[in-house]
């Protein structure tokens, strides 16, 4: 049996961390088992009976004290219901940006029509270049930002109709071509 112990008393002494953790821990087992023990727990903040039962027998106050100290009722008037949304945006705080003039000026001339296929596919190309697709927001009514604008399919904006909205891209149409711009 010594042997035990001579093992188990080893393997405490050889981790100085271990060891003093342990040590700590039963010391403060040891207070708090120390605590229950004891028949009178120290209390922390008992009131003096003289102070109590002096507070109980105070007179209540009389008339003339009354005239010395009016109270005066004061009466709130509280919202039961609210006349304006209070989540809702107030935008007459916010003074409009002036857009740009050549964002409203700009209009496109058809040029001559090329008469090939591939030559016309890319005219349209370089046209939808110009573009770009800023977000796209996907729900019951789909809709996009293009240089600002928000379409919704179907919309028309510098010669090409949006045809359907997808998460990162857009497809538009021109003239038979369709073009897809991405964020």
């Amino acid at each position: 049996m010594s042997e035990k112990w001579n093992n188990m008393v080893q393997q405490l002494t050889a981790d100085k961390k271990k060891l003093s953790l342990l040590v700590c821990m039963l010391a403060l087992g040891l207070l708090l088992w120390g605590r229950f023990l004891l028949n009178k727990v120290p209390r922390t903040a008992v009131a003096e009976p003289s102070v109590v039962a002096a507070a109980a027998v105070l007179p209540a106050p009389s008339e003339a004290d009354a005239s010395l100290a009016p109270r005066r009722a004061v009466q709130v008037d509280l919202y039961r219901t609210l006349d304006r949304n209070v989540f809702d945006l107030d935008t007459r705080g916010y003074a409009l940006a002036p857009r740009p003039e050549s964002e409203t000026q700009v209009t496109e001339k058809s040029g001559p029509k090329p008469v090939d296929e591939n030559e016309h596919a890319r005219v349209i190309r370089e046209a939808a270049r110009a573009l770009t697709l800023q977000t796209t927001m996907l729900g019951d009514r789909p809709r996009a930002v293009i240089n600002g604008q928000v379409l919704y399919p179907g919309d028309k904006f510098r010669g090409f109709v949006l045809s359907s909205v997808h998460a990162r891209h857009v497809i538009l149409e021109r003239d038979g071509v369709q073009v897809q711009l991405e964020m």
